[in-house]
This record gives structure tokens, C-alpha cells and sequence, in this order.
């Protein structure tokens, strides 16, 4: 049979499509790594390698307890591969070149999934509040501690599955059997818990509702002016739901519209939907008086614009990563070696990080309003 020129276009333009709906079948969810070259990575040599030499010391610190007998994501290296790279980074004088020069002697890896959009970057502030020990009409709104009956299991631990690594069910044990914990809605309307199991009291339920999400922050005990610092110390195990996303569905706000300040905005301004809509998020965090902090879920102390949350299903605690992206409130560029040392209720996936801002106003004027895609790069000792 005869093929005309039309044919032949034809056919390889089926072929084509055929192979990227096969392709667009097995891989859309499918996790990518491309080896890159440090040459790509913007403001790369503009970055401030002596305080990065020490940001990552910290993380070596607790590398070395925090993964003592535990395994890594192999394609970041090992525990004894990082030891290595560490022990080498602490002898080094504090040189910038000299330090550059020894990061690049990891692996560079774009992480990126095919037929999705880049990586997506938002943010998150460590904020202030304002509190009292006692319980007043004025400070009515609870920060509780972790309820002595709230039992944790790790998964790994019954079934041998890496997919299990860090999966974790909470709950209560009733009748010998193991019930999911109380939701948001039950602690707050149903008073199942006691008021002895309350840190501080504060004055604002809003805001006590996004520290929730920060996941740490501050309280000043107005009747004394003293601050004491609050962390995250355990979930009710109930999985995060964004109220943004159901306002929008509830034609609160548009999408284009949602950040922290909106949110709040609405919220004040309609009194009698606050409880409906926080409520919509099960989720309930659980905190503990800290020394210092903000604490990561790493154990080390944020850094602003250095330290992100990520899926430590697909980033492990303590791995340097470099991100290009922008500042949505400013629209500035941000080009940061940053490292990934907390761990959040909405950040799923490989594509995604949480950048931490700091604690002062515009930490949260930053953290509201970032919502930006770009690149993602992950460091890697396998190759040492």
C-alpha cells in the first residue's frame, strides 16, 4: 500500500498521541528526579554559605540522633553517607568558596512530576497571641496539651511496607478497642476534654485556630507581660481540610482571593459562621510549652527563609534543598538553599513546601498570601 506524504503525518501524529496517553496513564502520578548542574540554580553563588554551613550543622546534630537505626530515602543517601558529608563540612574554614565548592560536591536533582505544574510553594509564621492562666470571659479559647488517653501507633511497626514509613493512626482505646479520637467540633462544642488539660487561655479563637495550622508561635501572659512559647505536640489524627477551599466552594470567596487576611477578614466580619466553618477542619493540634523555638518537626530552631515543611514521605527530615520561586505578596524573586525540618497537615506530595517566614508582622503578611509555583531541587549524598 501507498503511503503519501499526508498518510505518513498522520500516522505518526496517532503514535504520538497514542504513547502519551499511555505515558499520561502510568506516570501522572509517578515521581521524577533529574540530575541538574549547580550552574542552573539562580543566585546559587549569591547565597550566604557560612551561615548555611552552620544551619546545616544543626541538622547534622540531629541527623545523628534522629535517624540512629532508621533508613533513609536511598536516593538521597544514607545515614553513613550524610555522617560523612558532615564530618567534612565541620572541619572546613568558614570560606565561602571553600564552602560552596563542598555542597556542590552533592548531587543536584530537580524533582518534578510529568503532565502536573511545578512545584507549588506556600508559607507559614510563627504568630503571637495573647493569653492568660486563668480562664476569664475575655480569655475563654484554649491551647490544651496532649490528653493523656490520645494513643499514637506507627504503622511501621505492624506492617513491613516503606509505603507505611510514616504513616501514624491516633486514637482512644474504648472497650479494648482502638476508636478514632475526638474531632474539633467534639472538643470545642462536646467538652470531652477537662479544662485541666489547658496550657494558657487566649482571647481569640481565630487566631488561635491558625496557630493550629503554624503549627508554633508565642503567647504573651498579659497579666504579667511575660511570653511563653508554645509547639506542636501531637494531632487528634483527623486529616487537615484547607476552610479556604470551602469557603470557596460556599461562595464566601473566590479563589484568587484566599489567604490568611482574607480568611480572617470574612471571619470577623461574620461572627455567626466562625464555628461552621472552622469546624469544617477536623483536625486539632495538641501543644507543649517550649525553652526556645520555634521548634521544626526536626527538633531544630526555624530559620526564616531557610527552614520549609515538607512530605518527609518524599523528603527526609533534614535534607538541603535549593528553591526557585517568588514572593507572592511582593513578587519578588526567592532563590534559597533552604532545609527541610518541619512537616505539615496540607503538605502532600514531592512538589510541595512550606516556607517558613519568621514570627513578626510582615512574616505573617508573607505567609498569608504565598501561594507560588516553581522549581524544586533536592540534594543528594548517594553519589559521595
Amino acid at each position: 500500500m501507498y503511503l503519501n506524504k499526508k498518510h505518513i503525518i498522520i500516522l505518526v501524529l496517532l503514535a504520538l498521541l497514542s504513547g502519551l496517553a499511555v505515558l499520561s496513564y502510568l506516570n501522572k502520578d509517578k515521581i521524577f528526579y533529574r540530575k541538574a548542574s549547580f550552574i542552573e540554580l539562580k543566585g546559587w553563588k549569591q547565597q550566604d554559605f557560612v551561615a548555611l554551613k552552620y544551619s546545616f550543622m544543626g541538622n547534622c546534630k540531629q541527623g545523628a540522633r534522629f535517624y540512629k537505626n532508621k533508613e533513609l530515602n536511598a536516593k538521597f543517601g544514607s545515614s553513613a553517607q550524610w555522617a560523612e558529608f558532615c564530618s567534612g563540612l565541620k572541619e572546613l574554614p568558614n570560606k565561602t568558596d571553600d564552602i560552596r565548592q563542598y555542597f556542590e560536591r552533592l548531587t543536584l536533582l530537580e524533582v518534578f512530576q510529568p503532565f502536573k505544574s511545578k512545584s507549588l510553594f506556600t508559607g507559614y509564621y510563627s504568630p503571637m497571641l495573647h493569653g492568660s492562666y486563668t480562664k476569664t470571659e475575655e480569655y475563654s479559647y484554649p491551647l490544651r496539651k496532649r490528653p493523656v488517653d490520645l494513643v499514637e501507633l506507627n504503622l511501621r511497626d505492624f506492617i513491613d511496607d516503606k509505603d507505611y514509613k510514616y504513616k501514624k493512626i491516633f486514637g482512644a482505646v474504648e472497650n479494648n478497642r482502638l476508636k478514632p479520637y475526638y474531632t474539633r467540633k467534639q472538643i470545642d462544642d462536646e467538652g470531652v476534654l477537662d479544662d485541666e488539660n489547658v496550657i494558657v487561655w487566649v482571647n481569640d479563637k481565630i487566631a488561635a485556630f491558625f496557630l493550629h495550622i503554624q503549627g508554633s508561635g508565642e503567647v504573651k501572659i498579659d497579666e504579667t507581660g511575660n511570653i511563653i512559647k508554645v509547639g506542636y505536640a501531637a494531632q487528634n489524627g483527623h486529616a487537615y481540610y484547607a476552610i479556604g477551599r470551602y469557603m470557596v466552594k460556599q461562595g464566601m470567596l473566590k479563589k484568587e482571593e484566599v489567604s490568611l487576611q482574607s480568611i480572617r477578614q470574612y471571619l470577623e466580619e461574620n461572627p455567626d459562621k466562625v464555628d461552621k466553618i472552622l469546624h469544617e477542619n477536623p483536625s486539632y493540634i495538641f501543644f507543649a510549652e517550649r525553652a526556645n523555638g520555634p521548634f521544626g518537626a526536626f527538633g531544630n530552631v526555624l530559620t526564616a527563609n531557610h527552614s520549609v515543611a515538607t512530605d518527609r514521605s518524599f523528603v527526609p527530615l533534614g535534607t538541603p534543598l535549593f528553591i526557585e520561586t517568588k514572593v507572592t505578596a511582593t513578587d519578588e524573586d526567592f532563590n534559597n538553599m533552604v532545609f527541610a525540618q518541619d512537616v505539615g497537615g496540607a503538605i502532600k506530595g514531592a512538589i510541595r513546601a512550606d516556607i517558613f517566614f519568621g514570627s513578626d508582622e510582615q512574616a505573617e503578611h508573607y505567609s498569608g498570601k504565598q501561594n507560588q509555583e516553581g522549581n524544586m531541587y533536592v540534594f543528594s549524598a548517594k553519589n559521595l
